[in-house]
């Protein structure tokens, strides 16, 4: 109700993002829009993928010993804030290189959403076969390889657009 009052008829011209009327060079304004991208993709592509990342972390690899001293130990203990630092890293580097609003949140969900929901679970499902029934198995095996078709293949579409390779 803000935005019609402030800019009219003016917001119904940008697809209904009434951050694209703001002028570039109003740095303070850009600057909470980047901040607001940042809060809104970090809780929903971010904290999954940092769970899902972790537990796949630690299937594969043992838990540290309480005495061993090595970068190993180091980067096991702190498995949870590298993750989640090297994921607002790749947040930040969208934000910054990709202009429309749209394609970034088209790239952060085809590629976050895509491995929370389909290719982790299909991943720790297959890890822990020997617990499964022959058809579960085969279902996993099934939801990996959609998954990985529908997020790869979405991903690259976005990607070729972004490039001008469309």
């Amino acid at each position: 109700m803000v935005c019609v009052l402030s800019w009219g008829t003016l917001c119904s011209q940008f697809n209904g993002n009434v951050l694209y009327l703001i002028p570039v060079d109003e740095y303070w304004v850009t600057f909470w829009c980047f901040a607001l991208v940042i809060t809104l993709l970090y809780p929903v592509i971010n904290v999954p993928m940092v769970d899902n990342l972790e537990m796949l972390i630690m299937m594969v690899v043992d838990e540290p010993d309480a005495n061993e001293s090595s970068i190993k130990t180091f980067l096991l203990r702190n498995r949870r804030a590298i993750i989640s630092i090297l994921g607002m890293l790749a947040v930040i580097v969208l934000d910054t290189f990709i202009t429309d609003l749209a394609d970034i949140f088209g790239l952060c969900g085809s590629l976050g959403l895509g491995t929370v929901s389909m290719i982790s679970p299909a991943t720790i499902a297959l890890k822990h076969r020997h617990n499964l029934a022959k058809i579960h198995w085969l279902g996993a095996g099934l939801v990996l390889i959609v998954g990985l078709v529908i997020t790869f293949g979405s991903s690259i579409s976005i990607i070729t657009a972004l490039l001008g390779l469309n």
